[in-house]
């Protein structure tokens, strides 16, 4: 029994310490969904505090005393059993069942059944403890992700377009830009300089040591004291010279004590005007002098320090010094990123080339120092590119060589855009310091939600929208440009790598030359230097000769491509089509066919019905018709084309909204319902008072008209009415609802935990099952569902905020060529994109939508996009129940069913707000009714009073007459 105990206490040891730990996940006080246990629970020892209720304890108590005796009976089973089986089999309770685990299961089993004074048992306080942890690490998740926008950073942002690199403007962006593509080309220059000195210098020692095996060469013998340390370069292999360059490392080393002198910092000018690491940056502790001595032989990384002291101004309410340390970080990790980026691909360039590796030479090779070429740019004809221009976009072979290509092409700018990328958070942080509206009220809500815990986060949406968006349209982004990056002042001269003695003393002069050959192309001038030729300017023209197989030609080419931007940012645009040709054919007599009718042998009857009804009577009438329908169309047409030329743009206009640039669905939604609404109240004002006047004035045939065409529209009123109610009432409530229901569905979880508890402790003492948990093995999947659910939660939040902004980008992307084959002349989109420029054209030679059905097109296609734009983005927010519901089955575990069944509630709520609105558009109907019943009623009595006046007059006239 000490032994069980020990090994107890062993295993408890862990959660214990962690208890302590700075990495416990142990929530605040402050947590709302502690508290919200706490009502339910009231005091569970050790765990949940509180002056909540305790009759879940109490009832508890005796549920857990039931159970408890259960198990007595449990364990006296296994004993009975377990004797009978060891005196029959003569092994220790039998050879089914396990000496070492069922002993030690029974007395745990029962241990955890035994009620303390709050009614609860260890089962059921161990699995509260599990719960309580579960909320501490989904609140470390929420504050993680507010921590990163507190910092500048977006939930999503719009891919930005680094192609003004390669553009004839001279604003200070394009300018920042082409310092930062400069600073690229010079870090893949240093990169493939590095690693072609490394090779060159493992391939000479290599044979060194097989000469000094034989007896000679120059690690053999007296040493000469030409190098440095000669005896560390042969007795140590060539150490890697890309890994020695770590920007991040170097600014920490010598910028240390941000955090600590970080208050003295806030409003300080920047360190120091510039930093600079070595390519390589061998440290003498590590390699000696020999290898220090070639540091920076291929180029220095020079970046400016990021000033930070704007941020002082936000530094007590949402900034801390750990934050402004890594704000001021930025610049060097971004620098470190992009040299991660570029590394496989100076790796690549040196592979292959023969000279560097020392390789064999292929007959199909591009030349001695190169295998394969490395590609050049294309315009869209496949005609290289002569220069900077919006149609270069692809990459491929030269037109001109028949090798394979080695590289995509998009690497460089890829790479830049991962520098952007990470700087922009930093950037936007302090470009919003200049608005103290928003420093002082779009960042608040960080410190409360922080304190109300993860369970709260559903109704912080719209500041999280709100954040997201603040400065995050396509024209800012485009601003916001590390416009003092200082990477210009990076430096590479291949001419100076021969002038460095140690490096001069370890290649050979034709190895200098290889080295050259990678730079600037087997067939460059051997006076050239990179720095002098690399060009990231406006004015590149594109290297389609052998040497655009080198790392020169590859910036020069690689620079020019035109990446696209964003696509899915704008949306389709509708109009009406009233090109309407109306046909009598539809309501024309058709021809008959008479019998014979003989007479005299001739068919007398048939040529009689035949020139009679076939000829006369059936033409003249089909005329009449045909003249009636063509007059009844035009004033139909007529009467219909203000009112339907007013729902059009009532429709198009408020789908035009949802191309608010970056701004988040469901609040471009919101804005669309708004004006639905409000513009679908308006027309139908609009064309009662106009039904009323014209009933009133005009006499009948007008009402008669109006009669047939007000159905007709006010059916589509209630369209745009219901789809206003549903976007402008319900969508803006998507997150919340569905947040809230499974934070519902949590504490369903949670208690069905609390009362399975009692009973997984049972299943312990269990003598069947697995060896360590009996019949409890599923108990553990099922519980760690339950500690994940939160964290998973949130985690499904954010990711389904940023999944809504992708499902609308694919939606638009794809949407306008569906839409042509009902609108052939739908072609183009509204005026924030080019995102379908050169998708080409459907064919629309037969298409079948003409006429009124070509009319009935342009509404059906809007209202299609709307229903699939609201669908697509409440589906997207399914992520915060579909996560943890499905994570587990991973490994193993069923799905459970807890946020399956609270989409359910989703979608009653969405019900009862369509009834609303269903109620209203009603109502509406039945109050245009009224009036035109009214207008109708007006006019009629004017006509008849009209009428009964010329008589009376007529009557009188007539005695006079006679």
């Amino acid at each position: 029994m000490k032994k069980i105990w020990l090994t107890l206490s062993m295993l408890l040891t862990p959660i214990l310490a962690l208890a302590d730990s700075s990495m416990s996940f142990t929530p605040p006080s402050t947590d709302y969904s502690v508290i919200f246990l706490e009502n339910i629970f009231g005091i569970v020892d050790g765990v949940l505090h509180g002056s909540g209720s305790q009759i879940m304890g109490n009832m508890f108590g005796v549920f857990n005393s039931a159970v408890l005796a259960l198990g007595g009976i449990v364990v006296m089973y296994t004993l009975i059993v377990g004797t009978m089986n060891t005196a029959h089999e003569g092994q220790m309770l039998g050879q089914k069942w396990s000496s070492i685990w069922i002993p030690v299961r029974a007395t745990v089993g029962l241990a955890m059944l035994i009620p303390k004074s709050s009614g609860y048992c260890l089962m059921q306080i161990f699995i509260m403890w599990v719960v309580v942890q579960g909320i501490g690490a989904a609140d470390k998740i929420w504050n993680s992700a507010l921590d990163y926008l507190n910092r500048g950073g977006a939930i999503m942002l719009a891919q930005m377009n680094p192609n003004s690199t390669t553009s004839s403007s001279s604003t200070a962006n394009n300018t920042a830009l082409q310092n930062i593509a400069q600073g690229a080309a010079i870090i893949l220059s240093g990169l493939a300089c590095m690693k072609s000195v490394q090779t060159l210098l493992e391939t000479n020692r290599s044979s060194y040591l097989t000469t000094a095996s034989a007896g000679g060469g120059s690690c053999s013998g007296v040493l000469t004291t030409a190098v440095p340390n000669w005896d560390y370069f042969c007795n140590n292999p060539v150490p890697d010279f890309i890994s020695t360059v770590n920007v991040v490392d170097y600014l920490n080393s010598t910028s240390s004590g941000f955090v600590s002198a970080c208050d003295s910092k806030y409003s300080s000018s920047p360190l120091t005007d510039a930093y600079k690491v070595d390519m390589p940056n061998f440290s003498t502790s590590a390699t000696g002098t020999t290898y220090t001595a070639l540091n920076g032989v291929c180029g220095t990384i020079s970046w400016s320090d990021f000033d930070a002291s704007s941020l002082g101004v936000v530094k007590s309410n949402t900034l801390s010094c750990s934050d402004i340390d890594t704000i001021r970080q930025s610049r060097a990790v971004a620098i470190q990123q992009m040299y991660s980026d570029l590394t496989p691909v100076a790796l690549e360039m040196v592979s292959n080339n023969p000279y560097i590796t020392n390789s064999k030479a292929g007959s199909n090779d591009l030349n001695p120092a190169a295998k394969y070429q490395f590609g050049v740019p294309l315009m869209e004809s496949g005609v290289v590119c002569n220069g900077a221009n919006t149609s270069c976009t692809n990459w491929g072979p030269s037109p001109s060589l028949i090798q394979p290509t080695l590289l995509t092409g998009y690497e460089f700018q890829d790479a830049m855009i991962d520098y952007d990328g990470i700087m922009l958070p930093s950037l936007n942080m302090v470009n919003s310091m200049k608005s103290a509206h928003y420093t002082n009220n779009l960042r608040e809500f960080i410190s409360g939600s922080e304190e109300e815990g993860w369970i709260m986060a559903g109704s912080y949406f719209f500041d999280l929208a709100y954040i997201n968006n603040n400065g995050q349209t396509v024209d800012s982004q485009n601003s916001v440009v590390d416009t003092n990056s200082g990477l210009n002042n990076s430096t590479f001269d291949l001419d100076s790598m021969s002038d460095n003695g140690t490096l001069a003393n370890l290649l050979s002069d034709d190895q200098f030359k290889y080295i050259k050959y990678l730079m600037e192309g087997y067939f460059a001038s051997d006076t050239a230097t990179v720095a002098s030729t690399t060009n990231v300017t406006p004015t590149a023209t594109a290297i389609q000769d052998q040497n655009s197989t080198s790392v020169n030609g590859y910036v020069t080419n690689a620079n020019l491509i035109h990446l696209p931007g964003q696509p899915g940012l704008s949306t389709p645009t509708f109009s009406l089509n009233m090109n309407i040709q109306p046909s009598g054919n539809a309501m024309s007599f058709p021809k008959k066919q008479f019998d014979c009718g003989s007479l005299f042998g001739a068919c007398v009857g048939r040529a009689l019905g035949n020139a009679f009804y076939n000829d006369m009577f059936r033409g003249l009438i089909n005329i009449l018709i045909g003249w009636i329908i063509d007059l009844f169309s035009m004033i139909l047409q007529a009467f219909l084309y203000v009112p339907l030329s007013l729902l059009m743009e009532a429709f198009s206009g408020g789908v035009q909204l949802l191309q608010t640039t970056m701004i988040h669905p469901i609040i471009a939604l919101a804005y669309m319902g708004a004006s639905f609404i409000n513009t679908s109240v308006e027309i139908w004002i609009t064309l009662i008072s106009f039904s009323i006047l014209f009933g009133i004035f005009a006499g009948g045939l007008v009402i008669v008209a109006v009669s047939l065409i007000l159905p007709f529209l006010a059916s589509w009123l209630g369209v745009l009415a219901g789809v206003g109610w549903i976007d402008a009432y319900y969508a803006p409530f998507v997150p919340y609802m569905i947040f809230t229901f499974g934070s519902i569905a949590w504490f369903m979880a949670v208690i069905e935990s609390m009362v399975a508890g009692p009973i997984v402790a049972l299943g312990v003492t269990h003598p069947e099952g697995g060896e360590a948990l009996g019949k409890a093995e599923h108990a553990v999947m099922i519980l760690t569902n339950v500690f994940l659910r939160p964290a998973m939660m949130i985690i499904g939040y954010i990711a389904s905020i940023s999944l809504s902004y992708v499902t609308i980008f694919v939606l638009n992307s794809g949407f306008l060529r569906i839409m042509q084959f009902l609108i052939p002349d739908a072609t183009t989109y509204g005026s924030a994109g080019d995102d379908y420029a050169s998708a080409g054209s459907v064919n629309t030679a037969s298409t079948p939508y003409i006429n009124w059905a070509a009319m009935y097109a342009s509404f059906f296609c809007l209202v299609t996009y709307t229903s699939l734009y609201l669908t697509v983005v409440q589906k997207s927010f399914t992520l915060i129940h579909i996560l943890p519901d499905k994570i587990l089955r991973w490994i193993g575990a069923q799905g459970e069913q807890y946020g399956q069944e609270t989409q359910q509630w989703t979608e009653d709520a969405k019900g009862q707000t369509k009834e609303v609105g269903e109620a209203t558009g009603k109502a509406s109907m039945k109050l245009g009714g009224a009036a035109m019943s009214a207008a109708e009623s007006v006019a009629t009595s004017g006509a008849e009073e009209a009428v009964g006046g010329s008589t009376s007059a007529a009557a009188e006239a007539a005695p006079e007459a006679k």
